[in-house]
């Protein structure tokens, strides 16, 4: 349990700019060419991305020790995009990414106790016309039961892996899930 919550409280490091495209009056949108993507978002959200800057530094399976700044270079900035909308927060990692292969780019909630209850769930969503299985986990805080926090997670047929994090609260992840299904692949991979 300590080895998922070290993973849990551990985010990527990342610095604000980010083109926008325009969707509606009441929404903006992230797109990469690059990677292939984009998605759309609604007003207000603060966009993070991959940047030359990125501190972490991750072990390669060949002990090789590979920079955000390399990893900038060789991918770009849509190598981790983190989106936070309200209190929820959604990040995309792109199949290169895999399995945060380069830099750690996930979601799971900061402030939850060692000791509360955790119940895993999943539910069908649709992505560019695309069914995928979108597996959940509630995780209740030990100190106060009515406190919990839901993580998500989907993995896309290009390895995209879009992950989530929010308090329980159906109204925000309700929209944390439709700017996940907002997602859409110019590759023709998804």
């Amino acid at each position: 349990m300590a080895l998922i919550l070290g993973l849990l409280l551990t985010t990527t490091a990342c610095t604000l700019s980010a083109p926008e495209q325009k969707t509606n009056k009441n929404e903006t949108g992230y797109s990469n060419q690059k990677m292939g993507y984009s998605i759309s978002y609604p007003k207000g959200t603060i966009l993070t991305k991959t940047t030359r800057d990125d501190p972490n530094d991750t072990l390669l399976p060949n002990g090789q020790k590979f920079s955000g700044s390399e990893a900038f270079s060789k991918f770009g900035e849509g190598l981790c995009i983190k989106l936070e909308y309200k209190e929820g927060k959604i990040y995309l990692t792109s199949g290169v990414n895999h399995d945060n292969k380069y830099i750690l780019c996930q979601s799971y909630p900061d402030n939850v106790g060692t000791d509360g209850e955790v119940r895993n769930s999943s539910e069908e969503i649709t992505i560019s016309g695309l069914k995928y299985t979108l597996d959940t986990m509630e995780i209740l805080s030990a100190e106060n039961s009515k406190d919990s926090f839901i993580y998500g997670t989907v993995i896309l047929k290009n390895n995209m892996k879009i992950t989530f994090s929010s308090p329980n609260d159906e109204e925000l992840i309700k929209a944390l899930k439709n700017i996940i299904e907002s997602y859409s692949s110019s590759s023709g991979l998804l």
